[in-house]
């Protein structure tokens, strides 16, 4: 997170601009203008920073009301504040502020949460029966990719990614919600047969050997040298790590990645399962749960989570890909603090009482990701 002087800066500015006054820096950096970049650390500390940081927002509240309604408003950059920003408007229309807790917010949160969890975990274990029929059915079914008469030429491709401990046949509601004209094929893969169970393979193994080897397949088989990454827990990650360190090597240009519940900023349930010791202990040698934990290290990359993500938030800054996330808030396996890494807001949607894995196959979700999708494609055709 953001220094308490970064956060007061940012508010200062943007108190700056509420008075309209003309005595502010207004030089872009690293491609963005200041008051982009304090409205996204403004919102990224009401949604999942520190106690002490979103109090300091709370005295600003109606302010965010305020801006939340300017940003919105189609005449926005015909306004002051459009008008201040010039070129750089684009940047920040129609971004939101999280609005911080009020104290009475916070208490019923707080006092919810436990039975709002156990009712996320009762979903997610009468959906089990049919994790067991997917992968019964994955067993037999040993392709669920398009036959190559089926393949949609022109259009960028869709490949999507699993989570650890599990299967490409996760993905049978999502396909039926991306079997859309306007979109391009849909291809998916397992990393390690029915179950991801390599103990010395870690993320970037995956993205540089499997997830490569994939895309290459593709890209002969649609003529695309475009493809869109979509991930679902462990599996976004990868996307992010394949976009990054492997993308551009192999001739490919991802410009989008969804990720689905990703533990981008660790998950605590792998560092509490391992304090618990007994079966769980042995998942302390395993790669991927060492790369997912909250220390997000191993022996030989030591800053191997958080360089990944500097890497993720290089490329958005830049303009090079934009990455999108999507999250439960009372995701017992990847709770709200630890699912985002993007630092846009309307890349950014949070659905509650879904679990781990109801949030992968619930249908308000999917249909996030196709209105983001559907924006991605009309761009690629208005391009063409």
């Amino acid at each position: 997170m953001a220094s308490r002087v970064e956060l007061q800066s940012a508010l200062a500015l943007l108190e700056r601009v509420s008075r309209k006054g003309p005595t502010f820096d207004q030089a872009p950096i690293s491609g963005e203008h200041p008051i982009t970049t304090a409205v996204k650390l403004i919102h990224k500390t009401a949604l999942v920073g520190r106690g002490k940081d979103r109090a300091l927002l709370l005295p600003h509240r109606d302010k965010f009301v305020s801006l939340n309604d300017t940003l919105r408003s189609p005449a926005f950059r015909r306004g002051s504040l459009g008008t201040l920003m010039g070129g750089h408007a684009c940047q920040i229309q129609g971004l939101q502020i999280a609005l911080p807790q009020t104290n009475f917010e916070r208490m019923v949160e707080i006092a919810t949460r436990i039975p709002r969890i156990a009712f996320t975990i009762l979903i997610d274990l009468l959906l089990l029966p049919g994790a067991l029929a997917l992968l019964a059915v994955a067993a037999v079914k040993t392709d669920f990719n398009p036959k190559p008469h089926e393949v949609k030429k022109g259009k960028t491709p869709i490949l999507l990614l699993h989570g650890s401990n599990f299967n490409e046949s996760q993905w049978v509601i999502g396909r039926l919600f991306l079997r859309k004209k306007a979109y391009g094929s849909v291809f998916s893969l397992n990393y390690d047969g029915l179950i991801t169970n390599d103990p010395t393979k870690g993320i970037s193994d995956y993205a540089r050997d499997k997830i490569s080897k994939e895309v290459k397949r593709i890209k002969e088989l649609t003529g695309s040298d475009k493809v869109i990454l979509m991930g679902h827990s462990m599996g976004g990650m990868i996307a992010g790590c394949y976009a990054e360190d492997f993308a551009q090597s192999d001739g490919v240009t991802v410009e989008h990645v969804f990720s689905i519940a990703s533990p981008w900023q660790g998950t605590p349930l792998i560092d509490t399962s391992w304090r618990l010791g007994g079966p769980f202990s042995r998942e302390r040698e395993t790669m991927r749960f060492q790369q997912m934990s909250v220390r997000g290290a191993t022996a030989t990359e030591p800053n191997f989570r958080r360089a990944l993500i500097d890497r993720v938030v290089a490329s958005e800054r830049s303009g090079r890909r934009k990455y999108y996330s999507t999250w439960s808030s009372t995701d017992y396996a990847v709770p709200l603090a630890c699912g985002h890494v993007t630092e846009d807001p309307r890349r950014q949607h949070s659905f509650s009482y879904l679990g781990h894995f109801g949030i992968v196959v619930w249908p308000t979700v999917w249909l996030q990701i196709r209105s983001w999708l559907d924006v991605a494609y009309l761009a690629e055709s208005e391009a063409l």
